[in-house]
């Protein structure tokens, strides 16, 4: 599933921007990115889990950023990070983007994202 024809890969480099500003930001958990794709009034919420996975998927194997691994929502214990061979497992799985689920995952930006985001910054000023 991809963003529909009228969205074009600049729509789809801004919503990874959005996910890495979100992860800058202090990410409270992967139901965050679907919330993200709430100005994407035509897609179902089915499109925006899919979209929120692919471009996620994206950004983690770009090592942009890096999902993480807690005990609670509270974020308050880190287990561990999440190992690219088991995050189709955890994206696929719809528990894991519930903001109530435990083990709770959340994403963090790697010091490669923050570069990208400050590259971005510097332009826009």
């Amino acid at each position: 599933m991809s963003i529909p024809k009228q969205y074009e890969e600049s729509d789809r480099e801004l919503v990874k921007l959005t996910f890495l500003w979100n992860a800058q930001e202090g990410n409270e958990g992967l139901y965050s990115l679907v919330w993200e794709l709430g100005r994407y009034s035509n897609l179902s919420i089915g499109q925006k889990y899919t979209l929120a996975s692919e471009l996620l998927s994206e950004l983690v194997l770009d090592g942009l950023l890096v999902v993480e691994v807690f005990e609670d929502a509270e974020l308050n214990n880190r287990v561990r990070s999440l190992g690219a061979a088991e995050l189709d497992t955890v994206l696929n799985n719809p528990c894991s983007w519930y903001p109530s689920y435990e083990p709770f995952f959340a994403i963090e930006i790697t010091e490669t994202g923050s570069s990208i985001i400050m590259k971005r910054d510097k332009l826009a000023e």
